[in-house]
């Protein structure tokens, strides 16, 4: 079919072609003018790739590319993209940038202008746009992102606004992805503009944009256009040119040693940014075209002036470099203005049009010094008047102060906002650097063999003797009275500890180091040292100090992640504007993509948040209230990331291990069903105490052996399709790729490409700068998305040190549940600085959920876990208050009982106990002996009852049972009462003792719930909605409330959960057994 002339041609559907731009030269890609019919016929710039070619990955490649370096990221001179389309059915993909109207390359306008002397620019136009590609490239480095082609040709030239921008990111690559596996553009580069590593298809950095952006100045500085060969040597003649247009000798000669090294052959011998940006500072001073202002100059100063220069020389010093910065004194436009040459300064009051000196002085170095370095090069040249005004002056300095303001204040609200954040670190500095641990010797064995025997009351423990000990309290406060206080915070306190450590620390006794911490467990509460000298022990109440130099690097990280939001560091430029004000994050339309999960419910939902995540520009945030398939919605949505860019890069991070394991082995399992392996990486503390079977060691094994068989299969049907050779080159060849089989595993350059191409990293953020530790090769590792699981349990800070890494945001949480956990002492030290409870329990996440714009979030409501009953109480408690219902989607079946009893249509149960709490001061903890037993009771006949149901094909063995409670002590004592570890009796019942803390993110068959206390001191810690909503939720086929009714009714929140369980369902005392 033809298109006439007067047949509109349509771009993806909505731009309307209007010319081709550009000369036509380029391999992969058009450039088209169009109007945007979505946009009221706005004219914008349509890159067409086309998807049909010869080359088809690398167009599809260039096109990842452009979007990732360009997505979300805002420059004045950098062509700003618009959006983007993906055309299948032409085989098109369109990138919708700024039209640069004029449609000249920066390489047209040296060349016009070399013929033509009528069309060259002042040098110091020149120099100042220069200065803005500098910082347009400085802030696509901040991103960790290089343009790998900086050439006149991919700068434009917008001659109604006389400014050049930035363009062509086709060939752009995230600063880490160096291995052997992502060069499919290595080879696109540009003579001369190449660096000498580029060349050579060695590792980039930012000294190879640098080294590009030092010939394209050169070129501009001198409109000439360098020669393909162009080298170092060539530059002093070259620059030639540059040194007729003005500079002094001595600043030509400073500026040339300063382009000189931008050109060395060696990465690490260019300058830094900042040197090459102050030459260029140094040369627009030399070359700014200066009108004259008027400065008064009277009394003091005057004296000063004249007895210690002379006022010509003064002012001659004045003017050398001329720089200036100004000072509001007051609300409006009234103005202190700084004036520095290079040598001396000057401080003027604003008098109206006037400016009029206050004082004058020497340059000697210090603050001054560091002043004029901040303060900008102005346009004039200063003389002493009594008559004149300093109006131009005066007005490009206010202008200039006000955009640095508008910085600051920006500054400020960043600080501001995590103000708190940065005073609970504080307070956590003192805390983590050292654990103290009450202890119980568990088992030990000697260097040479055999166990350590007590004598006495005490071990006798000598050099490489091992201990394990049980860890009976924790602590980050020094014992009192010799004992670790024993409170809620305690797994908490241990848990963050331990997912700090980095290397093994120190174990002391008495203040003595005695060994090394070789293991320690915070789920089994244990603790193994490997001990360096002799000393004696106590079996019991053993208090030793495990001092953790790594902590200070943890908090380190998170002070830096702060800082980093508050400068403007991060990966996504747009970041701290998007968590100060959310509802500028947007979503771009999208039509839900076929899911990649068989069965996901309910599908349309489903398909509409998935496609809302990924066009989301920035941040997207689901709630996911328990059961309702957090877990499944993660994995569909990072296999759909890498359905649509196979390169990303993933973070898949939380505040907890078992939620980061939980979402990474779900997606390696459902990733290998669809046929579609990924590589992934999980990276956990060594002292965790458990095997880690996506390690790097573990799944680089597993890469080798598939990739050694997949390699053996291939080439043994190729050697039979080659033309017959000698048996000498036959062997040759089968000898050659035998040793290639044989090398997989042991070349370093094979390691290093396995780990630059792993897809998803799981790791905890807190324990994400550990992975740099551990890995050099990923030290500057940005992600194209971070996906953040139970989000709503993170600190401001802890997640901050996952988000100054990422581009594109999912966070993912449950704000009814627990939120961040706060140590007791730290929330009173809070409360004390001004701060409201609910202001330091808040989380990021809920701040967040409450001010997206509705596209950016969503809510679950369909819950898979719960009998309905249970769902319906968790939905009416916790739910319902917000607006949003729990619907089940939970067969009968999936949730039969074997316990006569309790199988009623409604699952939930009070079981009253009379007999009230017992505590041990000066703990918090506290603990319910009368509650204990009954649950025993209970257990002790549901596995009878599970017994007599063993052949029911309903039920599968063993039964999973929960029971949790908000208290250390109880939790001890449970454990003491249940011995759950006993299976000689506990035949069909795999019985799980924990907090309720520690408990979130898993589920149980049966999940008994020990209130414990009721009433009293630290009331509101049982009584906690967000807590309360975790116990209960926990529960699949039962929930069962153990505690006293009466005491229960005083507390608002105890009382409301009793009376949403049926009257019929409250046991009375002795009535469960």
């Amino acid at each position: 079919m033809t298109t006439s002339p007067s047949t509109p041609t349509y771009l993806g559907g909505r731009y309307r072609k209007v010319s081709e731009l550009g000369d036509g030269q380029q391999r992969y890609a058009q450039v088209f003018k169009a109007l945007d019919l979505q946009e009221g016929d706005a004219p914008v710039a349509v890159k067409v790739l086309a998807l049909d070619g010869p080359d088809p990955s690398i167009t599809w490649s260039m096109f990842q590319k452009e979007l990732t370096a360009l997505d979300g990221f805002t420059h004045p001179a950098v062509v700003a993209l618009l959006g983007s389309y993906h055309d299948t059915e032409r085989g098109q993909a369109g990138i919708i940038l700024e039209l640069v109207e004029g449609g000249l390359t920066l390489e047209n306008h040296v060349q016009e202008a070399g013929r033509d002397l009528s069309r060259r620019k002042p040098l110091s136009w020149r120099v100042v746009q220069l200065l803005r590609i500098l910082d347009a490239l400085t802030s696509v480095h901040q991103r960790r992102v290089l343009h790998r082609d900086v050439k006149l040709r991919n700068v434009l030239y917008d001659e109604r606004n006389a400014v050049l921008k930035l363009a062509d990111f086709g060939v752009a690559r995230l600063i880490t992805q160096y291995g052997e596996g992502l060069r499919t553009l290595d080879d696109h580069f540009s003579l001369p503009y190449a660096a000498p590593e580029q060349r050579d298809f060695e590792m980039l950095t930012e000294a190879t944009d640098l080294y590009a952006f030092g010939l394209v100045a050169a070129a501009l500085l001198t409109y000439q256009l360098p020669d393909r060969d162009f080298s170092r040597r060539d530059l002093d003649s070259f620059l030639e040119p540059l040194r007729q247009q003005g500079p002094t000798e001595a600043g030509y000669a400073q500026f040339l040693a300063v382009w000189d090294r931008l050109l060395s052959r060696r990465p690490e011998e260019r300058p830094h940014v900042s040197e090459v940006e102050q030459a260029l500072k140094s040369l627009l001073d030399e070359v700014l075209e200066r009108p004259e202002t008027q400065v008064r100059l009277e009394g003091e100063s005057r004296k000063y002036i004249e007895r210690t220069f002379g006022v010509p020389e003064f002012l001659e010093k004045l003017n050398d470099g001329l720089r200036a910065r100004g000072e509001q004194v007051d609300g409006d436009r009234a103005l202190t203005v700084w004036l520095y040459g290079r040598e001396v300064w000057l401080r003027t009051r604003e008098d109206g049009d006037r400016l009029v000196v206050e004082r004058a002085g020497r340059l000697h170095g210090g603050k001054l010094l560091d002043d004029r370095e901040r303060a900008f090069p102005m346009p004039f040249r200063v003389r002493f008047s009594a008559s004149g005004d300093a109006y131009e002056l005066r007005n490009a300095v206010f202008d200039r102060m006000l955009v640095e303001l508008e910085r600051e204040t920006d500054r400020q609200n960043r600080i501001a906002h995590l103000q708190l954040a940065a005073d609970m670190l504080e307070l956590k500095e003192g805390r983590l650097k050292d654990l103290w641990m009450e202890c119980q010797w568990d088992k030990g064995s000697r260097s040479g063999g055999g166990a350590i025997k007590p004598a006495g009351g005490m071990f006798v423990v000598a050099p490489g003797d091992r201990a394990t000990l049980r860890i009976h309290a924790a602590s980050g406060q020094p014992p009192v009275a010799g004992c670790v206080p024993l409170g809620e915070d305690t797994e908490a306190t241990l848990a963050t500890f331990v997912e700090t450590l980095e290397e093994e620390p120190s174990a002391l006794y008495e203040d003595n180091v005695i060994g090394q911490v070789v293991g320690i467990s915070a789920e089994q509460h244990e603790v193994t040292v490997q001990f360096s000298r002799a000393v004696q022990l106590p079996q019991d109440h053993l208090v030793l100090l495990c001092r953790n130099v790594a902590a200070e690097r943890a908090l380190r990280r998170q002070q830096d992640a702060l800082e980093a939001f508050v400068e403007g560091a991060t990966t996504n430029p747009r970041l701290p504007e998007l968590l100060l004000k959310p509802r500028n994050n947007r979503v771009r339309d999208a039509l839900p993509p076929p899911l990649l999960q068989p069965g996901l419910r309910p599908p349309q939902q489903v398909g509409r948040l998935v496609a809302h995540a990924l066009s989301a520009r920035d941040f997207y945030a689901v709630q996911g209230p328990p059961g309702t398939g957090k877990t499944t919605t993660i994995t569909e949505v990072v296999l759909q990331i890498l359905e649509a860019q196979p390169d990303a890069r993933i973070l898949l991070t939380s505040q907890n291990n078992d939620a980061v394991d939980n979402a990474l082995e779900k997606t390696q399992e459902i990733a290998g069903d669809l046929g579609k392996p990924l590589r992934l990486l999980r990276e956990v503390s060594e002292f965790r105490g458990r095997r880690n079977p996506l390690g790097f060691d573990e799944t680089f094994r597993s890469w080798v052996r598939v990739t050694r068989d997949n390699s053996r299969e291939a080439t043994r049907g190729e050697l039979g399709l080659l033309t017959p050779m000698a048996a000498e080159q036959e062997a040759g060849v089968r000898a050659t790729l035998a040793h290639w089989q044989d090398q997989l595993d042991k070349a370093n350059d094979v390691r290093q490409d396995f780990l630059l191409n792993v897809q998803v990293f799981g790791v905890t953020c807190l324990r994400l700068p550990a992975l740099y530790r551990r890995y050099p090769h990923l030290q500057d590792l940005n992600f194209d998305w971070v996906i953040v699981d139970e989000a709503a349990r993170a600190h401001h800070s802890e997640l901050l040190v996952a988000l100054v890494r990422g581009r594109r945001f999912v966070l993912v949480g449950d704000q009814r549940q627990l939120p961040p956990h706060v140590h007791r002492e730290d929330l009173g030290d809070l409360l004390d600085k001004g701060y409201t409870e609910e202001e330091v329990r808040r989380s990021l996440f809920e701040e967040l959920f409450d001010a997206l714009p509705t596209n950016n979030r969503a809510r679950l409501d369909l819950q898979f876990r719960m009998h309905s009953s249970i769902a319906r109480l968790v939905s009416s408690l916790y739910y319902e208050p917000d607006g949003v219902t729990l619907l089940s989607d939970v067969p009968e079946a999936g949730v039969a009982l074997p316990f006569p009893a309790f199988d009623k249509p409604n699952r939930t149960f009070w079981i009253d106990v009379d007999g009230q709490e017992q505590r041990q001061p000066p703990s918090t903890s506290a603990k319910n002996f009368r509650e204990a037993r009954t649950i025993r009771q209970l257990l002790d006949l549901f596995e009878k009852q599970a017994q007599e149901h063993h052949a029911d094909p309903r039920f599968t063995w063993p039964f999973k049972v929960a029971v949790i409670t908000p208290y250390v002590l109880q939790k001890e004592l449970l454990d003491q009462h249940i011995t759950p570890k006993a299976k000689e009796h506990w035949q069909h019942l795999d019985i799980q003792i924990d907090t309720v803390d520690a408990f979130q993110g898993k589920q149980a068959d049966v999940v008994f719930f020990s209130v414990v206390s009721t009433e009293g001191y630290r009331n509101e810690f049982v009584g906690d909605p967000h807590r309360l909503n975790v116990a209960f939720s926990r529960a699949r086929r039962l929930l069962l409330i153990v505690g006293q009714k009466a005491r229960a009714l005083r507390d608002p929140e105890l009382a409301r959960a009793l009376q949403a369980v049926p009257a019929s369902n409250h046991v009375p005392p002795g009535g469960a057994s």
